[in-house]
């Protein structure tokens, strides 16, 4: 995609890993995230925990954010990262610098990002008010607090928002009930505030599509659009493509044998041909 024009050159340097660093491959709902992203549609993702959830909103900010780095745009917050614990955030801090810190891109171009959850030092929070990261992530009670307070230093990084371009809720399914409708109303506000129209909204969530497929996309898309005041259409409901690994369905007699007498399973091949794997 990069040697095509269709994101930016450097992304691959960017999400890259081992030594020396080699360009991930997308998974398939990574790579329809960031299709919709380009297309400027609000998406959410639904696929399996540990199926890479964050690269399907991390990957198409950082590649805007090297767009405007290369026209010269001027520096400024341009997405929120929402998690529902301060865990997950330091968490998705630790991911970004894995890629970023190694990147070996020219500092002037290289993305940046910063904590704002609460537990900053407040030299912490002057850096962030005095240089504004382009990526924050955050937590929805700290951005509730960031929206009414009048302290000098969280006006500053509201003020430095204006614009904004991409909010994300990570684990969407947490946000039900009374705190539900907290956040769906923070959602229209931040929009309001930020000045931000045409702001990309996301979500993401392992566990909130459930029964039938068609059944849960409508779900997922209605839940969708009531916490972001914006739009999810029915197709940008990015789900997980499963292959089966494993070889065949085994006879009952087939498994009976390999209960009595497990066989090795020294290699993968012959894990996949395992009738109690199968």
């Amino acid at each position: 995609m990069a040697s095509e024009g269709v994101v930016d050159p450097d992304l691959p340097c960017v999400f890259a890993l081992g030594s020396p660093r080699k360009p991930i491959d997308l998974h398939r709902h990574q790579d329809e995230a960031l299709m919709k992203a380009l297309q400027r549609k609000n998406y959410i993702v639904t696929t399996g925990t540990g199926s890479g959830k964050s690269l399907c909103f991390f990957v198409p900010i950082i590649n805007r954010v090297l767009a405007a780095r290369r026209a010269g745009e001027p520096h400024r917050t341009r997405a929120i990262v929402i998690y529902p614990m301060n865990a997950l955030a330091n968490s998705q801090r630790e991911e970004l610098e894995k890629f970023i810190d190694g990147c070996g891109l020219d500092p002037s171009l290289r993305p940046t990002f910063a904590r704002y959850t609460g537990q900053e030092q407040d030299s912490e929070r002057e850096a962030v008010a005095a240089s504004p990261p382009d990526i924050i992530l955050t937590n929805f009670m700290m951005l509730e607090l960031l929206m009414t307070r009048q302290d000098e230093v969280d006006r500053q990084v509201i003020a430095n928002m204006e614009g904004l371009e991409f909010l994300v809720l990570d684990e969407l399914h947490t946000y039900r009930g009374r705190q539900g409708a907290d956040v769906a109303m923070l959602v229209r506000r931040v929009r309001e505030r930020m000045g931000a129209s045409k702001m990309l909204c996301i979500g993401t969530s392992a566990t909130m599509a459930s029964g039938e497929e068609d059944a849960g996309r409508k779900a997922v898309t209605e839940v969708g659009t009531l916490l972001f005041g914006s739009t999810v259409a029915h197709e940008d409901i990015v789900t997980e493509s499963l292959v089966r690994r494993t070889e065949g369905m085994p006879s009952a007699a087939a498994v009976r044998a390999a209960v009595l007498h497990p066989p090795e399973t020294p290699g993968f091949d012959s894990f996949a041909a395992d009738p109690l794997a199968c």
